[in-house]
């Protein structure tokens, strides 16, 4: 069931907006859509920088979809020896998440810089936890 919902996850813009009006009636006001808007200096209402909340609720469902693939795949590759790199793009996707969820997305958060410096520091990270572990194993047999 889980994982149903999951591969819907891209979809549920669909399902709980209608395209120029919003939250379909038949969801309940939980405020949500109300947290994420906000007023820019021209009047037009703004969520989280996306131009409706049908719009966000696509990209942030989408990243979450890629993150949470990611990290099913970690943890499905257990013995495997590709699994720490399977971190690496979980991480990043979910990064990207947070970013969109905060609004961060016309920061320096964003740039394409930040993102490769931090790919290299959790690639770096892994490699040494990986190899430390690694030889760890070989000298106790």
């Amino acid at each position: 069931m889980a994982i149903y919902f999951c591969t819907t996850l891209p979809f549920l813009h669909d399902i709980i907006t209608e395209k120029g009006t919003g939250v379909k009636d038949w969801v309940p006001d939980l405020g949500i859509e109300e947290f994420f808007t906000t007023v820019n200096e021209e009047g037009k209402k703004r969520v989280n920088g996306f131009t409706s909340y049908r719009t966000f609720i696509y990209f942030f469902l989408l990243h979450l979809f890629a993150a949470i693939g990611w990290a099913g795949w970690h943890k499905d590759a257990t013995g495997k020896p590709y699994k720490f790199l399977l971190l690496i793009p979980a991480i990043l996707t979910a990064y990207t998440t947070v970013i969109i969820l905060l609004d961060a997305r016309a920061t320096q958060f964003n740039e394409p810089g930040t993102k490769l410096f931090i790919a290299l520091m959790i690639t770096a990270i892994l490699m040494v936890i990986f190899f430390v572990k690694y030889f760890k194993k070989q000298n106790e047999k």
